[in-house]
């Protein structure tokens, strides 16, 4: 077993492409009545923390390491592209797109790109380019001073992003998200990625983690009246973005949190290595699960078995999307130049 993995990494990890999976599948899950709306709401609520989680733990592993531009250019970025250019052939392949088009957008990053969710990998790419500038930066800092640093690049802006979109969904004809502020929307991913480097290197207490779940629980009730008024509103679950505060909260209490219960747990047995092995293919499921995910959706075995439950069926469609994909990463990963790229 390789040193200084640290297994709170790994669950999360595990447990963010699951919630990946299942945030761009959602509309899959289909039910009637107040409790199945309230069931889907919260479970949307409760997805959204994958993405900065994913950040948090890239900010912890980065900041720590040494990184020279040389380093991230040639191994990070590279490989960063690499991935994105083979994950935009197949979505080629199986959408039936123009290969130059969508090849020249995933090349300079296009907003337009029909790949929507491969956003997540030019975020990488940015928050690679920042990390030599972000260790200078917070070089020397104390508690004190990355309290200010997480007030500023998380609480303010995503406070700000959460009351626009609040404006927009409850007083329609006011639309607030492009305003200036709405810029403050990046400063959160590069809070996110300081914050995990922050909470790994800290000691957590048992009253830090009772604040964090007690926060935990707050955020997510206010996510949940967010969601509920949008459901009144427009009759449909209505976007909630993970910059916003209550996402902010959820994510960096629940890292706290998997630090507090899993951070001293050791490494050794069968079970660890199978959590190890799991974790190293989430890359591979973010990048190929939506794929798998519109494949299966039109298979008669999950069709059928949505129509007898939905709910079966939908468990059904997360299941097979993420372990097919697990097992195949894990093997393709045994092959040495895949291993550098996945």
């Amino acid at each position: 077993m390789r040193n200084k993995r640290y297994i709170y990494f790994d669950l999360l990890k595990i447990i963010s492409a699951v919630f990946v999976i299942f945030n761009h599948s959602h509309q899959y899950l289909k039910g009637t009545g107040i409790w199945f709306n309230i069931f889907h709401m919260a479970s949307f609520n409760i997805v959204k923390i994958a993405v900065p989680i994913f950040i948090m733990i890239t900010g912890a592993l980065m900041l720590k390491k040494k990184c020279t531009y040389e380093i991230i250019l040639k191994k990070r970025i590279l490989r960063v592209y690499i991935a994105t250019f083979i994950s935009t052939i197949v979505g080629c392949l199986f959408f039936k797109l123009s290969f130059f088009s969508t090849l020249l957008k995933t090349f300079f990053g296009a907003q337009t790109s029909v790949l929507y969710f491969l956003w997540y990998m030019y975020l990488l790419i940015t928050l690679y380019l920042l990390t030599p500038i972000l260790k200078r930066m917070i070089r020397g800092y104390k508690d004190k001073d990355y309290r200010t640093f997480f007030i500023i690049f998380i609480i303010i802006p995503s406070t700000i992003y959460f009351i626009s979109n609040f404006f927009e969904l409850v007083l329609v004809k006011y639309k607030l998200m492009e305003n200036l502020f709405y810029q403050f929307l990046y400063l959160v991913y590069v809070g996110y990625f300081v914050f995990g480097y922050y909470i790994s290197k800290k000691e957590i207490d048992m009253e830090t983690n009772k604040k964090a779940l007690i926060c935990n629980f707050c955020a997510f009730m206010v996510g949940n009246i967010y969601l509920g008024i949008g459901f009144i509103n427009n009759h449909d679950i209505v976007e909630l973005f993970c910059t916003g505060i209550t996402t902010a909260v959820m994510s960096m209490c629940t890292f706290i949190s998997f630090k507090y219960y899993f951070g001293k747990l050791k490494y050794g047995n069968f079970f660890s290595k199978v959590i190890v092995n799991m974790s190293e293919s989430s890359f591979g499921v973010y990048l190929m699960h939506l794929y798998v995910i519109e494949y299966l959706v039109n298979t008669k075995f999950i069709a059928n078995l949505m129509s007898f439950n939905n709910l079966i069926g939908y468990g059904t469609l997360i299941s097979i999307t993420y372990f097919s994909l697990t097992l195949f990463f894990y093997l393709i990963r045994k092959i040495p130049i895949f291993r550098k790229i996945f």
